[in-house]
């Protein structure tokens, strides 16, 4: 019997095109799924209760994804945040 492992997306916003996950130390939200805090599926659905494949609660705004679906689509991108205009 596999544990299914969870993330939990905030809907409520974006950035970017960039999904916005519950941080690994519950002080906010990362789009850097790296940093995301993963939870049981028991944990999860307290967070988000409903019903059907991915259970949403409308009213906070939280959705659980299944990790294993999340992890293969994870692409890399550059945070121009992070760059200099000019490079010596």
């Amino acid at each position: 019997n596999v544990m299914k492992l969870f993330y939990i997306q905030d809907t409520r916003s974006y950035v970017g095109n960039s999904m916005l996950w519950w941080e690994e130390n519950n002080s906010g939200y990362v789009c850097d799924i790296r940093k995301a805090k993963v939870f049981t599926e028991e944990e999860a659905k307290k967070i988000c209760p409903g019903r059907g494949r991915y259970y949403r609660s409308s009213q906070n705004g939280k959705r659980m994804w299944p990790k294993e679906y999340i992890d293969q689509r994870i692409s890399q991108h550059i945070d121009m945040q992070h760059c200099e205009l000019f490079v010596p």
